[in-house]
């Protein structure tokens, strides 16, 4: 996986397989699941099942991310 990033990093890539195999390091690397939501609609999970994800959001030109919160009882 560290081998595609560092070439797709290399060919310029656009930015949303960027990262897809961005997100695909960091959930096998920190055991955390990661969800990737193009702009097109497409979902990309990355990491463990059954844990709240952190989701990144690609928009036009940028990138918007969310954490799951604690659940409070």
């Amino acid at each position: 996986m560290a081998q595609q990033f560092r070439l797709a990093l290399a060919l310029d890539a656009h930015a949303a397989p960027v990262a897809r195999v961005t997100a695909a390091v960091v959930a096998r690397e920190l055991g955390v699941a990661v969800v990737v939501a193009g702009p097109d609609g497409g979902l990309h999970r990355f990491g463990p099942a059954g844990t709240a994800p952190l989701v990144v959001v690609e928009e036009p030109g940028s990138f918007l991310a969310g954490v799951p919160s604690e659940r409070r009882s």
